[in-house]
């Protein structure tokens, strides 16, 4: 796969490097390519149908970068550096934003690095500059999606993620307004109420797929001040009820099935 129209990486655009465009030396590719493996039991003389498990994407998803001069002319030793440098340098995922043109792109975030450099030389000159980059996940996601409430506040999630057979986890940010309880429930699961003991002032960032919580003043007792249930929203409409004085906000970033 292959980007094509412009980009944005680690918050610099591709257009500060001056009259670049992005290319693909070979005419016919896969545009988008997922593959997932089925965890299963063995089959054995008692046993003529595997069970089943489970089931794992293979990779994450993987891209590459052709970049040449519009008038066709030589990089310099300089200008390649400049570029390689603001590629290669990031020592983890970042954040990549495309823009094709077409609007695919503009609500969805990969977060990438880029993991090979090379030239492409004629006669000493180099002519192009080719990149190739993997994700942190074999799918972009939503831009933030944010859900304000005031506790006593009964708000509404549309959970739009394209995985939907699967649950999405959101982090929620809660600042209290007077010490004592809180509670957030889901009408999708009725029985599944986290409770929260908080100090008045303390904001804690609940993330719900890590399974961690984090305060300001680091006071809040996991073990004591939470019943170990975690918040999760199934595909489609969530009705969330939120008790207790407080004010917040559910962040997400759904997935999405496309790629480049």
């Amino acid at each position: 796969m292959a980007i094509f129209g412009s980009f944005t990486y680690n918050g610099i655009s591709f257009a500060s490097f001056g009259n670049i465009v992005l290319c693909k030396f070979s005419s016919i590719e896969d545009r988008f390519t997922q593959q997932k493996e089925t965890l299963k039991g063995e089959l054995n003389p008692w046993r003529d149908i595997t069970n089943y498990y489970a089931d794992k994407y293979s990779t994450p998803l993987t891209a590459s970068v052709e970049i040449v001069k519009c008038n066709g002319a030589p990089f310099s030793g300089e200008e390649a550096r400049k570029i390689r440098s603001w590629l290669i340098s990031p020592m983890g995922y970042r954040l990549l934003e495309i823009d094709d043109g077409t609007g695919l792109y503009d609500d969805i975030e990969f977060f990438a690095k880029f993991t090979v450099s090379k030239e492409k030389v004629f006669t000493g000159d180099i002519n192009a500059l080719c990149f190739e980059f993997e994700c942190n996940a074999p799918y972009g996601t939503t831009k933030d999606r944010i859900y304000e409430f005031d506790g006593g506040d009964t708000i509404l999630i549309d959970n739009t993620s394209d995985d939907n057979e699967r649950d999405y986890y959101p982090v929620i940010v809660i600042t209290p307004k007077a010490t004592g309880a809180i509670k957030i429930e889901n009408d999708a699961y009725p029985g599944e109420v986290m409770e929260l003991s908080v100090l008045n002032g303390n904001t804690l960032t609940i993330n719900n797929k890590n399974l961690t919580i984090v305060d300001l003043i680091d006071d809040f007792n996991f073990s004591d001040d939470f019943n170990l249930t975690w918040i999760r929203l199934k595909y489609g409409i969530n009705n969330i009820t939120i008790t207790g004085d407080c004010t917040g906000c559910f962040k997400c970033n759904y997935i999405r099935m496309v790629g480049v």
